[in-house]
């Protein structure tokens, strides 16, 4: 493991620079401190880094003059294929004990970048109100809200209930007339835990993925992820797949965040292959009832995208399950080379409007 460090004399703060992988001591101290903060994401955990690239990303903690942890940052240093164009990502991060913390942290952050970088990315997963204060401390320091957005800054939560009466009696009817349709057309609905499920899952999602311009799940990320998190007891990993005799029509993966799950990653089979059958609802119903076997306490489903209106499928389908939207700090850019940041937003601007042709 290589650290650097960098001081803050007039509050006392320290920040370093860790590769990975972390030293026991070192992931233990962060860890500690993560299990403190409120705006927790599995995306920043020490964990998380396991499903990181060695070579590509580091830790970054910011302590005071006792050694307490008081911010933290897994940032991935991602280099795009054109020369010379390197954006770094704090996905669902820093996480910050208070906002004179993050503001130590990001000015540092900027500070140790700013050499290899185009620019830094952040989405802290604070909620508003509290965001407010978070967004002013953003741009005191000169980050600004991104136009190239990856991460939703809208989602839907919805409560794991008491029983299963309950939780059925939440739902829109239509949502329970999907369930009950799929369950006369004999879909079996499974909790998959073995590798090998996780890999087929990550097949059928990058097939989907590809059609529909989203982001792979790579072989090496999912295998991290059932190495990691489906191995605990209970496991804080969920993956509910549909079948049909033998077809797999969809499958959903959810990862434990506290006492929260988080849709993540789904797909399901094209529409001659299903003939009809609802297969999102089922799996989402039994996602439910598996989070209560695991006191889970709510479900994160995975973003709302407010600017498209109830109307939107995807919308209105989640809104079948609750209507407790919650909005988050968008995510925040800033800029250490604003030529080379201009072209590459540009080219992706050309590329996105190529593939819609």
């Amino acid at each position: 493991m290589n650290s650097s460090r960098q001081s803050d004399p007039k509050h006392r703060l320290v920040t370093a620079e860790h590769r990975l992988p972390l030293d026991s001591a070192t992931r233990l101290r962060i860890a500690r401190f993560q299990e403190t903060v409120d705006h927790f994401h599995f995306r920043q955990g020490v964990d998380w880094s396991f499903a990181s690239s060695f070579d590509t990303a580091r830790f970054y903690e910011t302590v005071d003059n006792h050694s307490n942890v008081l911010a933290s940052s897994l940032v991935s240093i991602n280099k795009s294929t054109i020369p010379g164009i390197t954006n770094a990502v704090v996905s669902r991060g820093p996480l910050f004990a208070n906002l004179e913390a993050l503001r130590v942290h990001l000015t540092h952050l900027v500070d140790s970048l700013k050499r290899e970088c185009t620019s830094l990315q952040i989405s802290p997963f604070v909620p508003y109100p509290v965001a407010s204060r978070c967004e002013d401390c953003l741009n005191d320091l000169g980050f600004t809200a991104s136009q190239d957005v990856s991460l939703y800054d809208h989602t839907i939560v919805a409560p794991v209930l008491e029983s299963n009466e309950l939780q059925w009696r939440s739902l829109r009817r239509s949502f329970r007339t999907s369930v009950n349709k799929s369950r006369r057309q004999q879909l079996s609905l499974i909790d998959s835990r073995s590798k090998e499920s996780f890999l087929e899952f990550s097949r059928h999602f990058n097939e989907f993925a590809s059609q529909r311009n989203l982001a792979p799940l790579s072989a090496d990320v999912v295998s991290s992820i059932f190495d990691r998190y489906a191995q605990l007891d209970p496991p804080a990993v969920l993956l509910v797949q549909a079948k049909r005799s033998e077809a797999i029509l969809g499958g959903i993966l959810l990862v434990r965040n506290r006492d929260r799950l988080i849709y993540e990653w789904g797909w399901t089979a094209p529409h001659d292959v299903t003939q009809g059958t609802p297969v999102m609802h089922p799996l989402f119903w039994r996602a439910f009832e598996i989070a209560r076997e695991r006191d889970i306490n709510s479900i994160d489903l995975g973003g709302y995208w407010s600017e498209l209106g109830h109307e939107d499928p995807i919308n209105h389908f989640k809104l079948g399950i609750s209507k407790s939207v919650v909005r988050i700090l968008p995510e925040h850019v800033y800029v250490m080379s604003p030529l080379l940041y201009g072209f590459r937003s540009h080219l992706r601007k050309l590329s996105s409007f190529v593939r819609q042709k």
